[in-house]
């Protein structure tokens, strides 16, 4: 297990290399620039004072050693200045903002697995009956309505398994043949799912942190994008998808203490 989890976390290094590159290519594609007068959320600034300033944010050298200087400073945790929140740095602002949506996309995750699994528990066991309908329909919010559904549907092909079938016949209780037997067996596509989705939630809702004005990476993330804040934009890409990289690696090692049979 500890080769396995060395060795994911060394292709770490390549994948994030290549994120950022795919990235960083694809924002200085994109028409505009943050300095440019007409881009959304910059200030009206003379053509000197642009140049001045892609002079201090080192965007008038090659695009090549742009890259090349920011992967040299992100190495030792410096992603720049922020070119929408001038006074403050990168690292400044994801030290402050990530654990704010990590504690929220936590709190969300945790009451969308309780009610996501107990209602697809529910319309598994009661399938094709008003315990099954009604679970489903409760079932619509974001992430709870996700795991139901995995829930339910792993449950129903677990159910008609042969040997649940002689757990039943050799006159097992119901409760325990369902939670000792059918739901721990139905538990990996559900495990499966919930990686990505802690990285989704875990790293920031827009929608939540923009109603109730919570500073959290999603707000950041979507004031940057409109803002063009190149450090910005690329920081949190990068954090997304060490964070996202982390969990998938987290669900592969759990997947050993689900079902034993599993071996790295």
């Amino acid at each position: 297990m500890l080769q396995f989890t060395l060795q994911r976390l060394l292709w770490l290094i390549p994948t994030l290399l290549a994120m950022a590159l795919v990235t960083f290519i694809v924002m200085h594609a994109t028409p505009g620039s943050p300095l440019d007068p007409v881009a959304e959320g910059a200030n009206p600034l003379s053509p000197e004072s642009q140049k001045n300033l892609a002079e201090a944010y080192g965007l008038d050298k090659p695009l090549w050693k742009q890259f090349a200087i920011f992967v040299s400073k992100a190495v030792h945790g410096d992603f720049g200045q922020s070119f929408v929140y001038k006074t403050r740095t990168v690292t400044e602002i994801l030290v402050s903002a990530f654990p704010v949506s990590l504690l929220l996309g936590s709190m969300a995750l945790v009451l969308a697995v309780a009610g996501g699994v107990t209602l697809g528990v529910l319309a598994a066991v009661y399938q094709n009956r008003s315990w099954d309908y009604a679970s489903v329909t409760v079932a619509t919010l974001g992430p709870m309505g996700i795991i139901a559904r995995f829930t339910r549907s792993s449950m129903v092909e677990v159910i008609r398994s042969d040997y649940i079938r002689t757990a039943r016949a050799k006159g097992l209780a119901e409760r325990p043949v369902i939670l000792k037997h059918v739901l721990k067996n139905a538990c990996i596509p559900v495990v499966t799912l919930l990686g990505p989705l802690f990285a989704a939630v875990g790293t920031g809702s827009f929608f939540v942190e923009a109603i109730f004005r919570v500073p959290g990476m999603g707000r950041f993330f979507v004031e940057s994008m409109t803002g063009r804040d190149y450090p910005m934009i690329m920081a949190v890409i990068l954090l997304y998808g060490a964070f996202l990289a982390l969990m998938n690696l987290v669900v592969d090692l759990l997947y050993g203490f689900i079902d034993p049979r599993i071996r790295y």
